[in-house]
C-alpha cells in the first residue's frame, strides 16, 4: 500500500522538477536577452583600445581581446547597431569606426601585394562580418567584397582628406584676408568734412 502511494508522489515530484527546469531555462534566456540589449547600446567597458585604431600595436591588442568569446560577442553586438541603407554602407560604417585610413592602407584582404598585411587573417575580419550579418542577411562573399573595396580605396580617401584640409585652410585664409580688407575699406569710405 505504501508503495502505491509513493509512486504517484515520485511521478509528481519528477513532473514538478521538469517544469522548474524548463522555467529556469526560460528565465536564463530572458536574462541573456536583456544583457545583450544593454551591451548592444554601448561600447564594452573592458575595451582595451581607442577607436578608430591608429597603430599596428592596437590591432594586436584588439586581436588578443577578441580571442575571448564574450569580448568578441559584446563588441559585435555594439557594432551591429551601426546603421546603413544597405550592406555596403553598413560595412563601411563599421570599418570607418574601427580603422583609420592610414592603418587601412597598410592592409589588403589577402595581403599579397605591395607588402601589405592580410586583413583576412585577422579576427577583426570575422568581427566585421558577424556584425554586418546581425544587421542584414547578406552573404559572407558580398560582405568580404565590400571589405576588399573599402581597404583598396583607403589611399584615395587619404588624398581626398588632405585636399579637403588644404582647401579648408585656403578658405579660412581667404576669409580672414577678405575680413581684413573690408575693415580697411570701411575706414577709407568714411566721408570727411572739409574745413
Amino acid at each position: 500500500m505504501l508503495f502505491k502511494v509513493l509512486v504517484p508522489i515520485e511521478t509528481l515530484t519528477i513532473s514538478l522538477l521538469l517544469k522548474l527546469e524548463e522555467q529556469n531555462k526560460q528565465i536564463l534566456a530572458l536574462l541573456q536577452q536583456e544583457k545583450r540589449a544593454l551591451l548592444q547600446n554601448s561600447l564594452p567597458q573592458n575595451n582595451p583600445i581607442q577607436f578608430p585604431i591608429s597603430s599596428l600595436q592596437d590591432i594586436n591588442i584588439l586581436e588578443n581581446y577578441l580571442q575571448n568569446k564574450d569580448n568578441f560577442e559584446n563588441l559585435c553586438l555594439y557594432l551591429s547597431t551601426f546603421g546603413g541603407r544597405d550592406v555596403t554602407s553598413i560595412t563601411n560604417a563599421i570599418l570607418r569606426y574601427l580603422l583609420t585610413n592610414h592603418i587601412a592602407q597598410g592592409f589588403s584582404f589577402f595581403g599579397s601585394r605591395l607588402g601589405k598585411k592580410a586583413f583576412n587573417d585577422l579576427k577583426l575580419k570575422t568581427l566585421v562580418i558577424a556584425s554586418v550579418r546581425k544587421t542584414c542577411s547578406e552573404s559572407i562573399t558580398i560582405i568580404e567584397k565590400n571589405i576588399k573595396d573599402w581597404l583598396k580605396y583607403a589611399p584615395q580617401r587619404i588624398k581626398y582628406q588632405t585636399l579637403r584640409q588644404i582647401n579648408d585652410e585656403n578658405q579660412q585664409g581667404i576669409s580672414a584676408e577678405s575680413d581684413q580688407n573690408s575693415s580697411n575699406d570701411t575706414d577709407t569710405n568714411i566721408p570727411r568734412r572739409q574745413a
